[in-house]
């Protein structure tokens, strides 16, 4: 989960769905959203519902 948050941030991305995190990393909904809980604890994932990594919420504007 970390190395796929890592890479849409390298391409400028810094939200998913959660449509898009389980096709991608090929996890059902319940995995996704224990590896999500998972990431939200560590400060990767700033939002489990969202789904928006946690370096997008600290940018300013």
């Amino acid at each position: 989960m970390k190395q796929y948050v890592d890479r849409l941030q390298v391409h400028g991305k810094y939200s998913f769905t959660k449509e898009e995190a389980e096709s991608e990393l090929n996890l059902s909904g319940v995995s996704l959203r224990v590896a999500l809980r998972r990431q939200k604890a560590a400060g990767t994932v700033f939002s489990s519902y969202s789904f928006t990594p946690a370096k997008a919420c600290s940018i300013r504007w």
